[in-house]
């Protein structure tokens, strides 16, 4: 008897993405924009907040990576030259920002 080879499974089969209908499994991108800009408060300062999350994550990045500058860099996908000038941009150092984080 001769062996039945199926086709292989296409990705969107293998995760049950209805692709009968075009971005059946994406929302709305135009409610969900509608939706954050009414959440934003007034006098937000997305410059301020950037440069806080930016600070967070490089006080993370350098704990986790025991304050070595290089490898804090690898781990945020920047040169090391790019986070030694955000370091001092934000006057922190790898000692300072590794036990402010603990």
């Amino acid at each position: 008897m001769a062996e039945v080879v199926q086709p292989p499974m296409s990705v969107a089969q293998r995760f049950g993405e209805d692709r009968t209908r075009p971005n059946a499994h994406r929302p709305d991108w135009r409610a969900r924009l509608a939706l954050l800009l009414q959440q934003i408060p007034s006098g937000f300062d997305l410059r301020s907040y950037l440069e806080a999350l930016e600070q967070r994550l490089i006080g993370r990045a350098m704990q986790a990576a025991g304050g070595t500058v290089a490898q804090a860099a690898r781990l945020l996908g920047l040169r090391r030259t790019t986070l030694v000038e955000k370091l001092r941009k934000y006057s922190l150092t790898g000692s300072d920002t590794v036990a402010s984080e603990t």
